[in-house]
């Protein structure tokens, strides 16, 4: 009935409730290339597992493998419009606040200063 009528199922977009127009406005009139991104990713052992897989109809799709999780590690690199920096931090477990302003005072703000 829904296709009939012209609808298709899309995948949503999210926005926040918090969103400051005004705040993204500023944003735009950055030079780009004065701008750093700093991108914290968590991965483990469990980050490469398979979540999809084909099996026959009727049938449930299994996968027996180890579920330990194992050790967490926690990678921020550090990049701008042109590429990669070369002041990529590498945690085990998860950067606690201090850490993660320590790091961006002590390395990447005197990289940037060069």
């Amino acid at each position: 009935l829904l296709k009939k009528r012209g609808w298709t199922l899309y995948t949503l977009r999210f926005f926040s409730f918090n969103r400051n127009e005004k705040l993204r406005e500023a944003y735009r009139h950055y030079v780009t290339n004065d701008i750093v991104f700093l991108n914290e990713s968590l991965f483990n052992k469990k980050t490469g597992w398979r979540h999809h897989a084909y099996a026959p109809i009727s049938n449930e799709a299994r996968y027996t493998q180890d579920i330990q999780r194992g050790k967490t590690w926690a990678i921020l690199p550090t990049y701008t419009i042109n590429g990669y920096l070369p002041y990529t931090a590498i945690e085990q477990g998860y950067f606690s606040c201090k850490d993660f302003l320590g790091w961006i005072q002590n390395s990447l703000i005197p990289y940037l200063q060069q």
